[in-house]
């Protein structure tokens, strides 16, 4: 929803808040001010970006901690650069374009950040969002969002633009496994890989989380330079299900560790 006001406005120290003054974007509501079709004033445009909540508790593994579950309504974890464009709605004329940088602090949660966009005219825009997981924005973006409105005159207009993930699906490769338990000298480990894509197949960088049901029987190492990777080793004979966690969306996938006597 969008709304017109006077004042500043001021979001969740754990969300990622845009302010553009003298900008463009938002809509909705009644001017403060009177305008006229011919009133090409300045206006300010104050801009909050989202993520939809996700009902995550009943696929979070139980050794993820309930704060990874906090972060609905905020931009996705994991976001290091945010590309923001301002259009005219009307001629799709560019007027402002802005990467901001989204800092990482306690474990992964963007900072509260302002932006300034000056000397816009009043008028309809178009605010497009665009998230990425590196500060250089070349890795596939992991979060898209755009929102039309209206800047009004020597008003604040509040815009809020809901980000919504490109992520499509997550897999693990090979989705099972059969190891055999030591003393064996062979087939007590394998390599898993977690596959994390978007709609057109393209691979996403998202903070993972691997989990094993039972280390008595297998346990996990996660690869160093490859967060998506895992070696899995057998320990005693038994089953164990390998859970990969993407806690932005909150899917889940598996793979099934199956150990055998040495």
């Amino acid at each position: 929803m969008i709304t017109i006001r006077r004042n500043t406005l001021i979001g969740s120290a754990c969300g990622l808040v845009v302010l553009l003054s003298a900008g463009c974007g938002g809509g909705g509501g009644t001017a403060s001010v009177p305008t006229s079709s011919t009133d090409r004033s300045n206006g300010t445009l104050a801009l909050k970006l989202t993520f939809p909540a996700y009902n995550r508790a009943a696929k979070t593994p139980k050794t993820v901690s309930a704060q990874t579950r906090s972060f609905a309504g905020n931009i996705p974890i994991g976001t290091q650069l945010v590309k923001l464009t301002v259009t005219n709605t009307t001629n799709n004329t560019l007027l402002a374009s802005r990467s901001v940088n989204a800092p990482i602090v306690n474990g992964g949660l963007p900072s509260l950040v302002t932006i300034n966009f000056a000397a816009i005219p009043a008028g309809p825009v178009t605010v497009t969002a665009t998230a990425f997981p590196d500060s250089a924005g070349q890795l596939n973006a992991i979060a898209t969002g755009s929102a039309a409105g209206t800047v009004q005159p020597l008003t604040t207009t509040d815009l809020t633009v809901s980000m919504a993930l490109t992520l499509s699906s997550v897999t693990i490769n090979p989705p099972s496994a059969d190891l055999i338990a030591p003393p064996s000298s062979s087939g007590t480990s394998v390599v898993l890989n977690a596959v994390v894509v978007d709609a057109a197949n393209k691979p996403l960088v998202l903070p993972i989380q691997w989990t094993t049901s039972d280390p008595g029987v297998a346990t996990l190492t996660i690869s160093s330079s490859n967060p998506a990777q895992v070696t899995i080793n057998a320990v005693a004979p038994g089953t164990s299900t390998i859970t990969v966690y993407e806690p932005n969306s909150g899917l889940t996938a598996t793979s099934l560790i199956t150990v055998s006597g040495g």
